[in-house]
């Protein structure tokens, strides 16, 4: 039997690699990106952070992307969000998550989030809908985001490419 951790990560690699791949086949070279390629040796550290904060960095997105169209590159930086339940009118991001990547948008690269159903959105224009917080010192807050205000995927990654993957 696996625990809910468990099957969150099981969930959320294949959805990532889902997502790796509609992308490719939308002509996008894709790489990984973020914490998942540290070890634990760097990975805990920065959970825990100074003081026994996370830091920024902690909530990196977990793939990278470019493209070349209209005469130039364009990078992307995404992050592929799980969602188990589908019974909801919401998505769900960890608080900490989406104000890390606020913080981070003026180093250059948007964001942009694929939601389980592979709508998406970019950090800067999500709307929360309700903010679940963590009610003690170990609980994490989430931000509920109606799954109505998002994006189909080709509005931020274009249409599939002919011969693409």
């Amino acid at each position: 039997m696996t625990s809910h951790i468990e099957d969150r990560l099981h969930h959320g690699r294949q959805h990532e690699i889902a997502v790796r791949e509609r992308l490719g086949v939308h002509g996008w070279t894709v790489q990984d990106w973020g914490q998942g390629l540290l070890d634990d040796g760097i990975r805990v550290p920065l959970r825990h952070g100074r003081q026994g904060l996370p830091v920024l960095w902690r909530w990196l997105p977990d793939l990278i992307a470019a493209k070349w169209r209209n005469g130039r590159y364009s990078v992307i930086l995404v992050d592929p969000k799980t969602d188990l339940r589908t019974d909801t009118a919401n998505f769900s991001i960890e608080l900490s998550a989406w104000q890390a990547h606020l913080a981070m948008l003026p180093l250059g690269l948007p964001i942009v989030y694929v939601w389980s159903d592979f709508s998406c959105n970019v950090a800067q224009s999500l709307m929360p809908a309700r903010i679940l917080p963590g009610v003690d010192a170990g609980r994490t807050a989430f931000m509920l985001v109606r799954k109505e205000d998002q994006m189909p995927f080709n509005s931020y990654f274009g249409p599939p490419v002919a011969g693409a993957l």
